[in-house]
């Protein structure tokens, strides 16, 4: 009994059926302890305080959570501890305590990696990219981003892809970067639809801040058809463009000329640079993991920004101001 009702917690809360997850968890709960199973216990108490998370009761899931971890440690379960340390950091990053949930997922990671948990390291590089993102460190979010995505790449976890490419869409965001950043999200969408996993509230949460931004920035329309255009890839195809987020769109430094006189962005200042090398649309285009018709829209943004009319003056500002 305890052991079925916990599989159905689980699945429960997997499908975002959080009530049912509850009632699941809190018939189990009883049963484990009268039957001496503290490992299933321990489970069932992280579940719970997870599941009362994302339902808002943050005090009794900090509660919950803290029993769990204390039966975890007694049976000395190294992978338990560690995903209760990640699920405190999260209640950490809810609550902003950016230096909590740094350390708590730090020691987490530093667990999973000691027991080769590769599934449990990448969950646990999310959050702490959503850490790092929430304090401005692009490049630090980013490298976390890739880094979990690229394990679950290896391990086929669809939801773990997704809560990847969704993290990497608030980065291009945050740097204005709205066409791309839409389009992650529509192939995130995309990828969880595939897997039939629902988004925890938290997610949520998150990705209608960045779909707020890129609408802001982009348009409704403009927003609607970028992100409809990454929701119709395939998972190959929102792989190979969340491995083409180029390293200056995550984080611009001082020492790269970004010509501020013209705003132009980071996107069609890369742009311009391939065009200055000779690519044509469609090449620019493979090189970008865009579309042609996308390159174009770049094009004319970019000639009318710098008052051009002709790709050979386009090339003549990108030498002037030391773009090649």
């Amino acid at each position: 009994m305890a052991k079925a009702l916990l599989s159905l917690g689980v699945g429960a809360q997997l499908l975002g059926d959080y009530e049912r997850a509850r009632r699941c968890y809190e018939e189990c709960l009883p049963l484990a302890r009268g039957a001496g199973d503290t490992q299933r216990a321990a489970l069932v108490l992280s579940g719970l305080g997870l599941t009362l998370f994302y339902q808002g009761n943050l005090e009794r899931a900090r509660a919950l959570s803290e029993e769990s971890l204390v039966l975890f440690k007694e049976r000395g379960d190294l992978r338990g501890i560690a995903a209760v340390l990640t699920n405190q950091g999260m209640m950490s990053l809810e609550q902003h305590d950016y230096e909590q949930a740094t350390r708590l997922c730090e020691e987490s990671l530093a667990l999973r990696r000691s027991v080769g948990d590769k599934g449990g390291s990448a969950h646990t590089l999310t959050i702490l990219g959503r850490v790092a993102f929430s304090q401005s460190n692009h490049q630090q979010a980013s490298a976390y981003y890739q880094e979990s995505l690229g394990l679950r790449e290896v391990a086929g976890e669809k939801d773990g892809i997704a809560e990847a490419l969704e993290g990497l869409a608030a980065v291009c965001a945050s740097m204005r970067e709205g066409s791309f950043a839409a389009r992650l999200l529509g192939a995130a969408a995309m990828v969880r639809e595939a897997a039939g996993f629902a988004l925890t509230p938290v997610d949520r949460a998150f990705n209608e801040r960045t779909g707020a931004t890129v609408q802001a920035q982009l348009g409704r329309e403009a927003f609607t058809a970028a992100r409809d255009e990454g929701r119709h890839s395939t998972l190959e195809q929102a792989l190979a463009l969340a491995r083409a987020v180029p390293s200056p769109l995550i984080d611009p430094t001082p020492s790269e000329p970004l010509p501020s006189l013209h705003e132009l962005t980071t996107r069609e200042v890369e742009v311009l640079r391939l065009v200055a090398q000779g690519l044509s649309d469609r090449s620019i285009a493979e090189r970008l993991v865009i579309s042609p018709r996308t390159v174009q829209g770049h094009v004319r943004s970019i000639f009318n920004k710098i008052h051009v009319t002709s790709r050979a003056a386009a090339t003549r500002y990108a030498l002037e101001h030391k773009l090649t």
